[in-house]
């Protein structure tokens, strides 16, 4: 496993700064990594707050770099996104445990999915976002398709999507999940904290509006659930 011990982002190329055609990156993030060595345990409550502190002082260091006077910032609300993670990563590598969970497991696995590229709802550089709910569709649904087929994560998805087309309010969203989502009731918490992370994009992605706004209404009715 390695630690990630400095990151730093630079600006690499605009979309007027050459004159082949294409896309380019306007920012990396360069990371300084070393093997781990250490057995390290930690636990949430500490590790939390060392997160939040680490990010600050990340995105202060970068504040304090550009210039207020420049007629464009030096650095990009992507460029603050990716040294945000960077500084969370300096974070959890340095434990090798955090509770009962390994991290080099944790950091290495994923929902087993072959092609992201079917996630993308734009492959543009400086533009790539993954696919909001209804963009999915019924994309990647197909139950043994592979494990995000069947994740609760893509349950949340479709629902959202039910209830963002439909003027029933959000039962169409509830009967999905109450219909596919094996053993509901013990998942129902997570399903709620899913849809109210969702939620949250309404305040920051434009193309999340609609589908945030339904999200929240399905965390409400999954709450008022009984």
């Amino acid at each position: 496993m390695l630690i990630i011990t400095a990151a730093w982002c630079i600006a690499t190329e605009t979309q007027f700064g050459s004159r082949e055609v294409g896309n380019y990156v306007q920012g990396a993030v360069l990371l300084i990594l070393r093997k781990q060595t250490g057995d390290d345990t930690a636990f949430l409550d500490q590790v939390y707050p060392e997160v939040e502190a680490e990010v600050k002082r990340q995105l202060d260091s970068m504040h304090e770099l550009d210039d207020p006077h420049a007629d464009a910032p030096d650095f990009t609300d992507t460029d603050y996104q990716f040294a945000a993670y960077a500084a969370a990563l300096c974070v959890l590598t340095r434990y090798r445990f955090i509770e009962d969970i390994d991290v080099a497991r944790e950091l290495a696995r994923g929902f087993g999915v072959r092609d992201y590229t079917a996630l993308l709802g734009n492959d543009k550089a400086n533009e790539v976002r993954l696919m909001t709910a209804t963009e999915f569709g019924k994309k990647l649904l197909r139950a043994g398709e592979d494990a995000f087929s069947e994740s609760l994560l893509r349950h949340a998805l479709f629902a959202i999507r039910e209830v963002a087309k439909s003027d029933q309010g959000a039962e169409p969203g509830r009967a999905w999940l109450k219909a596919e989502v094996k053993d509901y009731w013990s998942h129902r918490k997570t399903l709620i904290a899913i849809l109210q992370y969702l939620s949250r994009f309404q305040h920051s992605l434009p193309t999340w509006q609609t589908d945030s706004k339904a999200a929240a209404l399905l965390a409400g009715a999954l709450e008022n659930d009984h």
